[in-house]
């Protein structure tokens, strides 16, 4: 459930449907009655198991520096459903989310449409109304199935492809490669950034039939880390620092200028260099606190991205670790890569109806490992530190602290 959304869903008449239900085919009338919001402005999609909110959010940072209006949507929420949707940085409003369903329901709404599918919509209304110079679309589930691809855009964005929702994507890369790749359209660009070798495969065999022009981080463009770092493309730029953490996040900012040079963006180097330097995404290795962080790591792919984080941190330390997650994640696979750099283990009770309790995630790491309440995580946030704490998992647990 999107919090904060079904107040709006109720306050003007609506229903949705209660499952997940990848149909893309559902909304196409819809939105061809409401005039094709989606078509209205031009559209950077963005796809991947992990990095897209990273990416995504370089990609804001980058055309805002150079004097554009960006809109953002973006999935989950961290907060609530206002968070989803930005227009330069800026949460949209309650009136503009208001108009945008007065505008919905002026329309014969037949189609019951999945939470996630109604959001979209409105997304798109709320889009056409601010008239940004882009838009950036973020995928919500998988990618041929998802309920934004009905854009048509300057560029298709593939951050990354790993194991994930394998119940619902499939249970191999490749498999998941196959649906995600499912937003590249005929002869538009796509940007890709690192995957293993069985997805690059099947991406290239879809961009091939696509006839979309297709650049490979490694390949087509690189990124030359430690900092400072240096991206080579169509042109070399350079940054000194990042507030985006970790080593994984130099990858994300080479895909996001990638992406931006697909379309024959004129980048200007400063700018650039402004941009990557500042640009910031919550959850993401984000420090809260004096020796306290909080990152995401909600699969196995994302969990290596982060042990190589610490790693680079505090070479050779073990550190503390509060973990919360979502019962259907594949909770033991993030362990098993998180334990040779954690010295304590938190597990976690949080809020939320497909959490894992606290005691079977212990039961995963060993009777070391200690359970504990949002109350007492909160206490150990705000309590004088002298080593690393960092907490991870689930985002709804990190929106909750």
């Amino acid at each position: 459930m999107i919090p904060q959304f079904q107040r709006y869903i109720t306050k003007w008449g609506l229903t949705v449907r209660q499952t997940i239900d990848l149909d893309g085919d559902r909304m196409t009338s819809l939105l061809q009655a409401l005039g094709s919001p989606e078509r209205s402005v031009p559209v950077i999609h963005i796809g991947g198991t992990n990095g897209k909110g990273s990416t995504g959010a370089f990609i804001d940072e980058l055309l805002r520096a150079h004097g554009e209006t960006v809109a953002l949507f973006t999935s989950p929420a961290l907060i609530d459903v206002h968070d989803q949707l930005r227009l330069n940085g800026r949460l949209v409003r309650e009136e503009e989310l208001d108009r945008a369903f007065e505008e919905l329901v002026a329309v014969d709404v037949t189609a019951e449409l999945t939470e996630f599918e109604l959001l979209t919509v409105i997304a798109f209304l709320v889009i056409r109304a601010w008239n940004p110079t882009y838009a950036i679309i973020e995928v919500g589930l998988g990618g041929r199935d998802d309920s934004t691809n009905v854009v048509s855009p300057e560029v298709a964005v593939l951050t990354s492809i790993a194991l994930d929702h394998v119940a619902v994507l499939g249970s191999t890369t490749e498999q998941i490669a196959s649906v995600k790749a499912g937003i590249i359209k005929p002869s538009r660009p796509v940007v890709v950034g690192t995957l293993d070798e069985g997805a690059r495969r099947v991406v290239e065999e879809v961009a091939r039939a696509q006839q979309a022009p297709s650049f490979f981080l490694g390949t087509d463009f690189t990124v030359e880390t430690p900092l400072p770092e240096t991206y080579r493309g169509e042109k070399t730029y350079t940054w000194s620092s990042r507030l985006l953490e970790g080593v994984h996040q130099a990858s994300n900012a080479a895909v996001a200028l990638a992406a931006l040079e697909a379309i024959g963006y004129p980048l200007d180097a400063s700018s650039v260099t402004a941009a990557i330097e500042r640009t910031t995404y919550a959850y993401r290795f984000e420090q809260v606190r004096e020796f306290v962080w909080l990152d995401g790591a909600h699969n196995e792919a994302a969990a290596r991205a982060l042990v190589a984080s610490i790693e680079q941190k505090w070479p050779g330390h073990r550190i503390d670790v509060a973990i919360g997650m979502l019962a259907r994640k594949d909770i033991r696979a993030v362990v098993d890569v998180l334990r040779p750099v954690v010295s304590n283990w938190y597990c976690v009770d949080f809020d939320n109806e497909e959490a894992a309790r606290g005691s079977d995630v212990q039961a995963l790491i060993g009777p070391s490992a200690r359970v504990v309440t949002l109350d007492d995580m909160r206490a150990m946030i705000d309590a004088p530190r002298t080593t690393p704490l960092v907490m991870t998992g689930s985002l709804y647990l990190l929106a909750q602290l």
